[in-house]
């Protein structure tokens, strides 16, 4: 369970087991972003000193967080050397909840083998 955002650092890595993927679930009265890839300690505002980052082999769950709240699974304002990979994000149908924005903006990212999906069930 997820209270507050993990932040992610240059050269940071965050990587589960693939045959057993590891489920972060947002918790209730979280109200930002589980996963922040954008490190504002790097300088100036811009996404392009944020790199050699990847997360590989987990699952983000913001279905406990109420439809009506804005959140986000994930910002990854990122630049080079940087991936998602075997990535899966639930979130509730009919909600507010965003997967993956780049708010900072960002370049030469990897993603491959994500996935996406809003439950078929409201909660």
């Amino acid at each position: 369970m997820i209270k507050k955002p993990i932040q992610m650092i240059v050269n940071s890595y965050l990587i589960g087991d693939p045959l057993d993927l590891p489920t972060l679930v947002g918790d209730s009265k979280l109200n930002s972003t589980i996963i922040n890839g954008f490190d504002m300690w790097q300088g100036d505002i811009g996404a392009t000193k944020n790199f050699y980052m990847s997360i590989r082999n987990l699952k983000l769950d913001t279905t406990q967080i109420s439809r009506g709240t804005r959140v986000h699974a994930m910002d990854w304002s990122v630049s080079q050397g940087t991936s998602l990979v075997n990535v899966h994000i639930e979130m509730p149908q009919d909600s507010e909840h965003v997967g993956i924005t780049m708010s900072q903006g960002g370049s030469g990212i990897i993603i491959s083998d994500c996935v996406s999906s809003r439950e078929a069930t409201l909660r």
